[in-house]
């Protein structure tokens, strides 16, 4: 069973339209038996895009204990199963071993691809840890790599296995950054090239991954050649496809006046460090009170006030479980309104 995470480092970069794609791809055309799970809490849209909308479980409950996987799996026409998500404010930031656990009774299945939260949010981080790789998916825009370069680095700290960049949305024109210049900036390698195309667009208005609904459009040739791949197989066009794929990488190229600005140099300078949530540390005990003279009291209490203010650091960047969180947070509260009263 292998695992892959689609992670972006930005919303509506196509990210869940990829994730949809390749799991199709894989289920109807290589075969495989597949399962897509939709791990956005926050933006939770794959059913959308596989036109699955009642869901009798969801990914959530399976995590929360409530229900088995195998209960929260719907099949979809392509031979894949779904297990999807809705919003909810429940946070998977330190679940890597729940996630694990959970996973580990989908052995029958081939392969697990995982959509994400967009963005390198510390939910990511739980679902690259438990990927035995990731794509990651951006669009050839300076902002949209800038974003990719930053997830990467990421990705590269937490020890996350790339598998390559998916370029998406591409137009061909001359003021999109190129193949060349996003893999320099990234340091990774573009692993697909998705043309931007209506039958994309509407395939996702109608709810069937273009790979079914457009099967022999350029896009969906793309994603049917980057399943085949990850499967460790060779996709074979028809020569129809050929065409069309020449066709569209033919269209008219925008002339720009002005000189193209080193992107590459700009980029690096504008992403951001960003640093994954250390491991948990020990939260060191809050000294306990004496009635002593008012200085000590004030000593004491403001030693609670700085220790509930690291508590809250640590839960809000991923250091500390809600429930440890919340328990020590209760706990410090109710002696500090000890302390006030006497």
């Amino acid at each position: 069973m292998k695992i892959i995470a689609i992670v972006s480092g930005k919303g509506g970069v196509g990210k869940t339209t990829t994730t949809a794609n390749l799991g199709a791809a894989l289920a109807h055309l290589v075969k495989k038996k597949v399962v897509v799970i939709d791990a956005n809490f926050i933006t939770p849209n794959l059913g959308w895009h596989l036109g699955v909308n009642k869901y009798k479980s969801t990914f959530l409950e399976v995590l929360q204990g409530k229900v088995q996987i195998s209960q929260a799996i719907h099949a979809h026409r392509s031979g894949a199963g779904l297990i999807p998500s809705t919003p909810s404010s429940y946070t998977i930031r330190s679940a890597s071993d729940t996630i694990r656990r959970v996973l580990e009774e989908l052995k029958g299945y081939d392969m697990i691809l995982i959509d994400t939260t967009p963005g390198v949010e510390s939910e990511v981080f739980p679902v690259m840890d438990i990927s035995d790789g990731i794509l990651v998916v951006t669009n050839p825009e300076p902002t949209a790599v800038a974003d990719c370069h930053r997830t990467l680095k990421i990705a590269d700290r937490v020890g996350a296995h790339v598998i390559g960049i998916v370029l998406n949305r591409v137009r061909r024109e001359k003021y999109e950054l190129s193949v060349e210049e996003v893999e320099s900036v990234c340091g990774a390698s573009v692993v697909a090239i998705i043309p931007e195309r209506k039958e994309v667009r509407r395939s996702i208005v109608v709810g069937n991954p273009v790979v079914l609904n457009s099967p022999h459009s350029p896009a969906a040739v793309e994603f049917k050649k980057l399943a085949a791949s990850l499967a460790g197989k060779k996709y074979r066009m028809k020569f129809a496809d050929k065409i069309r794929l020449i066709l569209t990488f033919k269209w008219r190229k925008v002339e720009l006046k002005e000189p193209k600005i080193p992107v590459e140099k700009q980029i690096k300078e504008m992403a951001i460090e960003v640093t994954p949530p250390p491991p948990a540390v020990a939260i060191p005990e809050v000294p306990k009170t004496k009635k002593k003279e008012d200085g000590r009291k004030s000593s004491t209490a403001k030693e609670i006030e700085e220790l509930l203010a690291t508590l809250k650091e640590q839960y809000e960047t991923g250091m500390l479980p809600e429930n440890t969180y919340m328990n020590l947070k209760g706990a410090n509260e109710k002696k500090l309104k000890e302390l006030r009263r006497t």
